[in-house]
């Protein structure tokens, strides 16, 4: 995973805004463990990161044509993934929000009615680079 943070500060530098959501899910958790006072902490099933970005120059991926963003998800099970693997792992926020039941980016409806669905289901291919 710390090869995944290093990819998107990597990318960050490439948008004016770069929004990024990070979480986790519990279906599937692996059971619990005790913090230092004793409470039991369930350890997630999955993790995820949603990734929304804007450069308003256009010049960005598809962000010439879907109003200055373009975006990417990840998921993983809580399991060990080795180096850059994590391109595997990718998908459209529209996949991601369907698997985790969460509309990560609810404002860019109002903000772009007419383009959030495509921003949101499209795979640019730029993010492979």
């Amino acid at each position: 995973m710390g090869n995944l943070e290093n990819y998107v500060r990597d990318r960050s530098s490439s948008f004016d805004t770069l929004y990024v959501v990070t979480g986790c899910t519990l279906e599937g958790n692996k059971g619990v463990v005790y913090d230092n006072v004793g409470k039991a902490v369930t350890i997630p099933g999955g993790y995820f990161k949603a990734l929304l970005g804007y450069k308003k120059a256009g010049t960005v991926g598809n962000t010439g044509i879907q109003g200055g963003y373009t975006g990417i998800a990840f998921f993983f099970k809580n399991e060990a993934v080795s180096g850059n693997d994590y391109m595997n792992y990718s998908m459209t926020i529209s996949e991601l929000e369907k698997k985790v039941d969460i509309d990560f980016f609810v404002n860019l409806k109002t903000a772009l009615p007419s383009l959030s669905d495509k921003i949101e289901s499209t795979k640019d291919n730029w993010w492979n680079k």
